[in-house]
């Protein structure tokens, strides 16, 4: 069978929507419960009981297209949530073996905590906005 121009730009097209429909719904709500981040390069430090006693919770700012403060220090046990003042939606999702994502976050919304466990560095970035990057250092 050859390949009329009609038939390329069709086959074209799909595949160029089939692309885009890959970026995710950008509407879905932020997770509602808290999530617990494992580091990675941890050093071998073990995770806190944070049972016994609960930690701080400490607040990001998503705002144009930046996380404020871009490296927030805690404390094992703390719990971090991201508030998102921005117009559009974003997330804070873990990146390499630091398993966490709030989905996306609505403008206006703040997203459920990720709790801090072990101490370590953890970097993460927006999915949606991947040049959008921050870090979160436990001691």
């Amino acid at each position: 069978m050859i390949a009329t121009p009609r038939t390329f730009l069709f086959g074209t097209a799909f595949a160029s929507l089939l692309a885009l429909t890959a970026c995710g719904d950008t509407n879905a709500p932020a997770e509602t419960s808290p999530t617990t981040a494992d580091a990675d390069g941890a050093g071998g430090a073990a995770a806190a009981d944070c049972s016994a006693s609960g930690g701080a919770t400490v607040n990001v700012d998503i705002g144009d297209f930046a996380f404020e403060p871009a490296t927030v220090k805690v404390a094992a046990c703390d719990e971090v949530t991201w508030t998102n003042t921005h117009t559009q939606p974003h997330t804070s999702t873990g990146t390499g073996d630091q398993q966490w994502s709030t989905d996306n976050v609505q403008p206006g919304d703040t997203a459920a905590g990720v709790l801090f466990e072990t101490p370590g560095t953890y970097t993460y970035i927006c999915a949606l906005h991947p040049f959008m990057k921050g870090t979160v250092e436990v001691s």
